[in-house]
């Protein structure tokens, strides 16, 4: 297993004692991709990095731009400071989780 599979699956696993977090589909990830709300995908680990738009040093378009779940940013965990990672860490919301089958007849 390399070090971006090691620290991805870090991240994603529920640790004994922490709060519990939600479970989302990606059609609910995709909603979160603008100003106002913008989620990450690490892996299937989800974090909301809307309280960083504002300070990100590369500004807010280089996180929109991978928001919503339009790219898996484990490699962008990496590359961000042991303090960052932290951080990010403070605000997962949940995991990914696969879509329901919508019934073959009807809407619902």
């Amino acid at each position: 297993m390399d070090a971006v599979s090691i620290i991805a699956t870090a991240y994603v696993h529920h640790v004994p004692g922490a709060p519990a977090h939600g479970t989302y589909t990606m059609c609910q990830v995709r909603r979160h991709n603008h100003v106002g709300s913008a989620w990450v995908l690490v892996g299937t680990a989800i974090y909301d990095v809307t309280p960083f738009l504002r300070s990100h040093p590369g500004g807010a378009q280089a996180i929109l731009k991978k928001s919503g779940g339009a790219a898996d940013c484990t490699e962008d965990l990496l590359f961000h400071s042991k303090r960052a990672q932290k951080e990010w860490k403070k605000n997962k919301v949940g995991t990914l989780r696969r879509c329901p089958r919508v019934r073959e007849f009807g809407l619902f």
